[in-house]
């Protein structure tokens, strides 16, 4: 099966990585943007969960036509920027996720538009959103790793 990335390029191994179950969760709002996380339930969930950051160093321009962050991981490898060093076969969480973590992959504002620790704020309210959701997620609030 192929399939056209958002950003055009053409992918044989998508299947490879984890489908999320909730697609552009809206975990907080700033100035009338949404900040969006999709969540990966995985078949085997016993509670724990991952919060994925996508690293960027903070700085990225953000385009609309970027790859948005919380997928950036998969469009990496499919397009051989980053190469499966350690055997990878699909998102840097698939192991986690195959593990029976739910995994939630954030968005995240970007600099040079937002001054730093806007993206540490983003990435708070994002924690604090998954602890308050808890229960919708099936998680246990005292197992979350970032």
């Amino acid at each position: 099966m192929i399939v056209v990335l958002p950003s055009g390029i053409l992918s044989e191994s998508i299947e490879d990585f984890p489908k999320p179950t909730d697609f552009n969760v809206i975990y907080g709002m700033t100035s009338g943007a949404a900040l969006l996380l999709d969540v990966y339930r995985p078949p085997n969930a016993h509670g724990g969960a991952l919060i994925f950051i996508m690293g960027t160093g903070c700085t990225a321009y953000g385009e609309y036509d970027d790859v948005p962050l919380k997928n950036l991981d998969r469009w990496l490898i499919e397009v051989g920027i980053f190469e499966n060093l350690y055997g990878e076969k699909g998102s840097y969480y698939t192991g986690a996720w195959e593990a029976g973590f739910t995994v939630f992959s954030i968005n995240y504002r970007l600099g040079p538009v937002h001054q730093w620790k806007t993206q540490l704020r983003d990435c708070q309210r994002a924690v604090q959103f998954i602890r308050a959701e808890h229960a919708r997620f099936g998680i246990d609030p005292g197992k979350i790793a970032v």
